[in-house]
This record gives C-alpha cells, structure tokens and sequence, in this order.
C-alpha cells in the first residue's frame, strides 16, 4: 500500500520533499533524490509531533538523517506496521490519544451546544444571582434617581406626619422582610385609581384610590406586602438585567461586571424598568402572603384586594396579554408608560390566577388571623385631607 508522506533532510532544498512511500511485507520503500530506500519496519519508531499533533513522524534509529511524516492516520492500521510488536505498541499509543482526543473534541461540541440551552433554562436564577452581587446601595441611588423622575409628573405628597403613620403602620411588614439596610419610605399619591407601585431601594408609592376604595385595612397591607417583596426580591434589577444582551449577561456570570454595571445604569433610570414580568409578579404573591402570615396580618386581604381590581375593571385576559405585550415594545412606550402605571390591571395580570394561587395557600397552610381592629373610616378621612 502506498502513502504520499513529507520527507524531511537537510541535504534537500528547502529541507524537505513529498515522497510516496511504499510499505510490504517488513519493508517501507521510498525514492528520494533518485535513490531507493528500504527500511525494515522493525527498525522504525512512530511518534506524534506538530503543533496540533496532527502529524505521525516516522524515524530509522539507524537512518536518523532523514525523517518520513504524515497526516494520514490510516497508516497506524496498515496490516504489515501492526504484525510488529515494537510498532504496534506506538500505533496504539497514538490511536489512544487521537481517540482521547476525539472524545474531548466531541465533548467540547456537545457543551458547546448544550451551553445556551442550560443557559436559557436557568436564566432566571443566573440573573438573580447576578443581582445578588450589586450592592444595595446602587439601587438606593436609582430608585432615588426614579423618585425625582416621578415627582415631576404625578402628584406625591411629601409630609412628614402622613409618613410617620404609614411607617407606624406598616411597620410589622418591613420587620418581616428582614433587609435592616433598606430604608422603606411611603408616599401618598393623589391619583384616583387602584394602584401601589415599589421603586428599587424601598420608595413606596400609594394611590388615593387605593386607599379610598379597599373595605378592609387588610387590603392594604396586602398591596403593601406585596411592593415590599417587589423590593426585597429586587425586582428592579433583576429587569433591568433580563433586558440586557445575553453577552453582558453572560459576561458578568463570569465575573466580568464592568460592561454589564454600565448597561445597568442607562436603563435603570427610565420609567420603562418599573414594569415587573408576570414571574416576578407571582413571586411577590407568594413572598408578600410570607411577610402578612410573620406579622400576624391575614393575607385575605392580598386576595380581597385583587378581587376589589376584578371587579373594578372586569378584567379580560386577553385584553391583559395584549396589554402586557404593548408594554414591552419600548417603542411604544414614550406616549404610554405614564397612563399604564396609573393601571394595577396593566402591571398585575392573571388576576384569576392569582387569586386561586392564594386562596389555596389559605387553605392548605389552614391561615387564619383575627381582622385588626382599626378605625378605616377615619383612616380615610385622614389621608382625604392631606390631599386638600
């Protein structure tokens, strides 16, 4: 059988020649410059080398002059190289590590393929762990940042005397959620509809609607409880991250952060990072139901109040989908992120859902607390006159 090989010799120009080289019996048998070689196979030595290891070298120990090399694998196979013991050990040496090789190669691939799918199917736990590693203090500085922003476009009441009462109020909700260095603060706003909404760093905004319409104070801690979550499960970023290339994202699971923190602050400020998907949603259900059962609040009012928003607006699920996909086009966002925030319905979707989510947690956890004892009439008086 005969193989083209690479003859290597210094006497050649340019230090080497193809050759066809031919192997029987015990013999390889070559021409090279016009005169005929034969080599008995049982002199010969096969070795590995090149850069990448692709090449087979065969030497003489008796004719270390000149050196024969290939690429061509299928020699290692040749019937008359195996019948040598000396030869067949080095054959197998270098089919072994071909085959590791081709093993790791293979290996390679398959992570290389199956990388993207575990990413995808872990995104959101690597996100929140990407999260996790953002200092609190950075979302202090947006969600302060998001506060100005609002102010400048709703009507905030900042009183010192109505936050004081709220913070005496909600007090057990924030001892519940256990994060001593967020400093929640509350706000009254005098929009008329059924709404609450948690910026990044403990800002809580309340609407007079809200307020106004709920017929149990539990209500209300169950849309506060449920901002609280917003904020300890920090929503926020963790949005603003999901939004961002999968690259950045990648990038920082590695530990490169520099790009991704810089991503970050562009899109935390905008009004657009306040609308939380409807996996976060659904988690603020189930953490906000956890902080009302620590402080001893009964988490029907969580239910109470989404029911209070069905029948408020009789709510259509696939009016919710189209609402909720419109809000995620940015494009369409400059003429209606502040209408959709004054909505509860457009920022808390499947509210059947939802209200069976937290009716059965009632049921099965066998939750039961006495109604607090508390004067909402003239609770709500109150809050009337701080808007006059």
């Amino acid at each position: 059988m005969n193989y083209n090989m690479i003859a290597l010799n210094d006497d050649l120009e340019g230090g080497r020649k193809v050759v066809e080289v031919e192997i029987q019996s015990d013999i390889i048998s070559f021409t090279l410059n016009e005169k005929e070689f034969s080599w008995p196979i049982s002199d010969l030595e096969f070795q590995i080398g090149g850069a990448s290891k692709g090449l087979i070298y065969i030497k003489n120990s008796n004719f270390s002059s000149i050196i024969l090399y290939t690429r061509d694998k299928k020699i290692l196979k040749n019937e008359f190289v195996v019948q040598h013991p000396n030869i067949l050990k080095s054959s197998k040496k270098i089919s072994g590590f071909y085959n590791q090789r081709k093993v790791f190669y293979s290996s390679l691939l398959l992570f290389l393929i199956a990388l993207p799918i575990v990413f995808y199917a872990f995104r959101s736990s690597i996100i929140k762990s990407i999260a996790n590693r953002v200092p609190v203090e950075w979302e202090i500085k947006a969600g302060n940042k998001l506060f100005e922003t609002l102010k400048n476009q709703y009507d905030i009441i900042e009183d010192s005397s109505l936050s004081a009462r709220f913070d005496t109020m909600f007090i057990p909700l924030v001892n519940a959620a256990g994060t001593p260095d967020i400093d929640y603060q509350f706000y009254l706003c005098s929009d008329p509809s059924l709404n609450a909404f948690a910026l990044p760093g403990g800002h809580i905004v309340i609407n007079l609607g809200t307020i106004n319409k709920i017929e149990r104070i539990e209500e209300l801690y169950g849309v506060i409880g449920h901002e609280i979550a917003h904020v300890t499960q920090r929503h926020h970023l963790r949005g603003v991250i999901s939004n961002l290339s999968t690259f950045l994202i990648f990038q920082g699971l590695l530990g490169d952060e520099a790009g991704l923190i810089g991503a970050i602050g562009e899109s935390a400020g905008r009004l657009e990072s306040l609308f939380y998907s409807r996996s976060f949603e659904r988690e603020s259900d189930e953490i906000g139901f956890n902080y009302m059962k620590e402080a001893h609040i009964d988490p029907k009012g969580m239910v109470e109040f989404f029911e209070r928003i069905k029948r408020e607006y009789e709510i259509d699920e696939n009016l919710l989908v189209q609402e909720d996909e419109m809000v995620k086009d940015s494009t369409q966002f400059e003429s209606t992120s502040l209408d959709k925030i004054k909505s509860f319905v457009s920022t808390h979707p499947n509210i059947d859902e939802r209200i069976e989510y937290l009716n059965k947690r009632i049921c099965d956890e066998m939750v039961s607390f006495e109604s607090k004892d508390f004067e909402l009439d003239k609770f709500q008086k109150y809050i009337q006159q701080k808007i006059k």
